[in-house]
């Protein structure tokens, strides 16, 4: 049952219990009996204005919060599905080809390129001694021109 539903009731039911109160102030043997029960009636009557009012606050909130939830979660719906699609568009693709292995470093590299330059280019002969290229003289002017 809707809460507002229930509070009806609840007010339909204090409705009742005032004129019962109504009834006995009309039949009070003295004027004091008919003053408490006019007090009473009144004090039931402000508890239920201030029930209704703090209630409707209360069920106004609430289904707030559930009409901000019911949205929070057709949005985490979209998401997952919008997700979901995208997996599957993944998954329908076809897969990559696997990696070419990398190819081993030749340890002997170094001496591979080193025999393949002197073959390429070591016709080349060093300058003899006395042509005044000689690898003494050139460390000499060198460390002459170092500070």
């Amino acid at each position: 049952m809707d809460p507002l539903q229930e509070l009806e009731k609840a007010t339909r039911a204090l409705d009742g219990l005032r004129d019962h109160i109504s009834g006995a102030i009309d039949n009070a043997p003295d004027d004091a009996t008919e003053q408490q029960l006019r007090q009473l009636s009144q004090h039931i009557e402000q508890g239920q204005s201030q029930l209704m009012a703090e209630s409707r606050k209360v069920v106004a909130a609430a289904r707030q919060n559930l009409e901000s939830a019911k949205q929070a979660a057709q949005e985490a719906q979209q998401k997952l599905d919008e997700a979901q699609q995208r997996l599957a568009a993944e998954a329908n693709k076809p897969a990559l080809p696997p990696k070419k292995p990398e190819a081993p470093i030749d340890p002997d590299l170094g001496k591979t390129l080193r025999a393949e330059l002197l073959e390429r280019f070591g016709k080349h002969q060093r300058p003899r001694e006395g042509t005044g290229l000689s690898e003494g003289k050139i460390w000499e002017e060198w460390d002459g021109l170092r500070p």
